[in-house]
């Protein structure tokens, strides 16, 4: 993970739930920990009203494939 973040940076968004003044990162957490152990201040989030699967589902459906 952290060679490809390296490497091509972040490809797809975080997944993430407002949590009173914060978000919370419910899918990629090894992407958002990969980047910080890079340096990275920023990341494309997707915010979601609730942790709903199906919500999550969809939106991973959407992500793009990448080839290491």
């Amino acid at each position: 993970m952290l060679n490809s973040f390296k490497k091509i940076g972040q490809v797809n968004p975080l997944i993430c739930v407002k949590d009173r003044d914060k978000y919370k990162v419910c899918v990629g957490n090894n992407r958002f920990l990969a980047g910080c152990e890079l340096g990275f201040k920023e990341f494309d989030i997707i915010i979601v009203p609730d942790e709903n699967r199906n919500k999550f589902r969809e939106i991973i459906n959407n992500y793009k494939k990448i080839k290491e």
